[in-house]
């Protein structure tokens, strides 16, 4: 089969993203569902939010959106959306990610494991204070978690 035949997911050469086996990382803030359809050699790739409703073109994509592949309306590879810092899935890193981050830290809140990979900023496995300040700062602007 050709490079848009296979069975998975591949992405381009030249994409900036990476992936396992099951997540898509390196996606940033604001990230449109085209840019990631876009960043495969497949055809039939199509994307869905949390509630497993197709996303179009230009929609904002967040953590937990899920990149399928499709084949006779069967879904036969698919990856989830890993977007750091953006732990509530809205695509972009804002107050609430912040402050449910903060809550993690402190223990006061459970959040899912997609979400607590997106918090892991530091990806040292744990969400500590290092991960809490990051995302704090860049937040306000000071400190690019994506860099």
């Amino acid at each position: 089969p050709t490079e848009t035949e296979q069975d998975v997911l591949v992405l381009k050469e030249d994409s900036t993203y990476y992936s396992d086996s099951e997540y898509l990382f390196g996606v940033g803030e604001e990230t449109t569902s085209l840019d990631i359809i876009n960043s495969f050699e497949n055809t039939g790739v199509y994307l869905y939010d949390m509630d497993g409703n197709m996303i179009f073109d230009n929609e904002v994509v967040g953590t937990s959106f899920e990149i399928r592949l499709m084949r006779n309306g069967e879904a036969i590879d698919s990856l989830r959306i890993l977007i750091r810092g953006d732990v509530d899935s809205s695509g972009s890193v804002d107050s609430t990610d912040y402050l449910r981050i903060k809550q993690l830290f402190l223990e006061n809140v459970e959040i899912s494991s997609d979400s607590g990979l997106a918090a892991d900023i530091d990806e040292n496995g744990k969400i500590d204070a290092t991960d809490y300040l990051r995302v704090k700062a860049h937040f306000l602007g000071s400190f690019d978690i994506y860099k």
